[in-house]
């Protein structure tokens, strides 16, 4: 559903190969993430068909967002248990 995330949840962020060193702390790393996830980086998209939905003005790809939303991650902690639990 995000250009820069992979259905496995792989996270491509081509900034922060850009600015990698030792020095680098985690506090940084989650920030181009959490901006990353708010702002897609839509020059260098991991997955190509989210990318084009999302260039897709024709709110198909807000629809599909909504609705992976609902389905995904709109749950409580109890729903969730009662699912993972069988």
């Amino acid at each position: 559903m995000h250009p820069n995330v992979s259905k496995q949840g792989k996270v491509c962020i081509a900034e922060l190969g850009r600015l990698w060193s030792s020095d680098i702390t985690l506090k940084e790393i989650f920030s181009l993430i959490y901006g990353t996830l708010l702002v897609p980086d839509l020059e260098n998209p991991l997955e190509l068909q989210a990318s084009l939905k999302y260039y897709d003005d024709d709110g198909t790809y807000a629809l599909a967002v909504a609705e992976a939303t609902a389905k995904h991650a709109a749950k409580s902690r109890a729903q969730w248990k009662a699912e993972l639990d069988g």
